[in-house]
């Protein structure tokens, strides 16, 4: 799953995405145990509560981000 696949869905669920590429900062990599790219990680404050690791489809994403995750209610976000 890649970052510009997963973006679209913050106009459906309300949620954050970060992307951050290990090579540059490595501590980061660290602190949240990644060591297969491309990783996903739910952080609840601040804290992880689950991981998908490697490529996914992005209907098998869906079902898994849906467990943690709202869906939003109101307009969406506005584009830059």
């Amino acid at each position: 799953m890649l970052f510009k696949e997963i973006e679209p869905l913050l106009d459906k669920y309300d949620f954050e995405l970060v992307e951050i590429d290990v090579e540059k900062d490595p501590d980061m990599a660290t602190k949240y145990m990644v060591t297969t790219v491309p990783t996903v990680i739910i952080l609840k404050d601040g804290i992880p509560v689950d991981r998908m690791n490697g490529y996914t489809q992005l209907s098998d994403f869906k079902r898994w981000l849906t467990r943690y995750v709202p869906k939003k209610v109101g307009r969406p976000r506005k584009k830059s």
